[in-house]
């Protein structure tokens, strides 16, 4: 505290930081991350109003036991098609559902079980105790007030707008990758995850890349 508009030093925090990666993996058997746990909270949201679309979804459903059961039947199914010898539309059907099936399963939610929903998952609760945890520091730092962070040279909407777009983007990217900074780069990266290495150079040098055309929106 007593640094610039009561942030805490950098090193410290950063110092902690790792202290609490480290606790995730002790008490809880896993590292940390936000994305999974924002997937989460979207997964429960749309399922509230329609199930059917989350359990066809391929990246949200179906549950792991109803994958399994897809697939194990897809299997099947090709199987009796090669031992009747059968070659041409029908069997390169059934081999289209086998592999739409295994997808299902690799892609199945771990948390869509008949005992948990979405909301049962211990990433929800630690980006809801981010979000507490950040309104508290800035309540006790005298920083907790309603502004548009911004540079002299853009006005609030459009830089809302650049916000909305940069979080819209880096929420589709960071699914793509299976992960964001949180989960890839500090859990994937501490346990020295080559893609995790790769990935996170990866987001310096496309930020570094893209803070040239932005620039003059903070100068």
């Amino acid at each position: 505290m007593g640094q610039d508009k009561g942030y805490w030093n950098p090193y410290l925090c950063g110092a902690l930081l790792g202290l609490v990666l480290l606790l995730t993996f002790v008490l809880m058997g896993r590292g940390i991350g936000s994305s999974s746990g924002v997937a989460r909270v979207g997964a429960g949201l749309i399922e509230l109003v329609a199930p059917r679309h989350v359990e066809g979804n391929l990246y949200w459903g179906p549950p792991p036991a109803e994958a399994r059961r897809q697939y194990v039947e897809a299997w099947q199914a090709v199987q009796k098609l090669k031992q009747a010898k059968t070659t041409g539309p029908a069997l390169a059907a059934a081999q289209r559902k086998l592999a739409e099936a295994k997808t299902r399963r690799q892609l199945s939610r771990s948390w869509s079980t008949s005992q948990k929903s979405a909301w049962d998952g211990w990433l929800v609760w630690e980006i809801l105790g981010v979000l507490f945890g950040g309104l508290f520091s800035a309540w006790i730092a005298g920083r907790l007030k309603f502004a548009v962070e911004r540079g002299p040279n853009i006005t609030p909407w459009p830089r809302l707008a650049l916000a909305l777009g940069g979080g819209i983007l880096s929420g589709w990217a960071t699914r793509l990758a299976a992960g964001c900074t949180s989960g890839q780069a500090l859990t994937g990266g501490a346990a020295l995850a080559v893609g995790s290495w790769a990935f996170m150079f990866a987001v310096f040098a496309g930020a570094y890349a893209t803070a040239y055309f932005v620039r003059r929106q903070w100068s």
